[in-house]
């Protein structure tokens, strides 16, 4: 589903369609890179031993790099987690009460170039977003995703 966020009835289109397991698809939104970010855009910044780089509270892994370097690379991800979120808020402020906001991750390597190690950890495969990993115990799944 396309949404041009026009903010009357769209809203709750956008709220239905997400309840029936639909993707939205906001093409004019994105996640403005910082020109001092742009090195990060390699995938050298993997540590090797994970596929993503994550942040959970103020906290990134899988990252190599300085303390300085891995401290742009927290504020970027904290920041897309931010705008993440606000627009979330934005968009369904009747579910703002039921949120958490789970680990961020930044890919900058293409889906399937880093080899899973298992089939539990493979998401090349078609999957739904709870993995045998990190199972979701019945809670739901809302994720925003950003090609930069």
């Amino acid at each position: 589903m396309a949404a041009g966020l026009n903010r009357g009835g769209d809203v709750h289109k956008i709220a239905l369609a997400l309840e029936q397991g639909q993707v939205i698809y906001l093409p004019n939104l994105s996640f403005a890179m910082r020109h001092n970010e742009e090195k990060f855009y390699s995938p050298d910044w993997l540590n090797g031993q994970r596929k993503n780089i994550s942040l959970e509270g103020d906290k990134v892994s899988g990252a190599n790099g300085f303390a300085d370097e891995l401290q742009q690379l927290t504020s970027m991800i904290s920041r897309y987690s931010n705008q993440v979120t606000a627009l979330v808020h934005s968009l369904f402020p009747n579910y703002v009460p039921y949120l958490n906001t789970a680990r961020s991750i930044y890919r900058p390597s293409l889906v399937g170039a880093v080899s899973a190690r298992s089939w539990k950890k493979d998401d090349s495969r078609l999957h739904v977003d709870a993995f045998p990993s990190r199972p979701k115990y019945g809670e739901r799944m809302l994720r925003g995703f950003s090609n930069v």
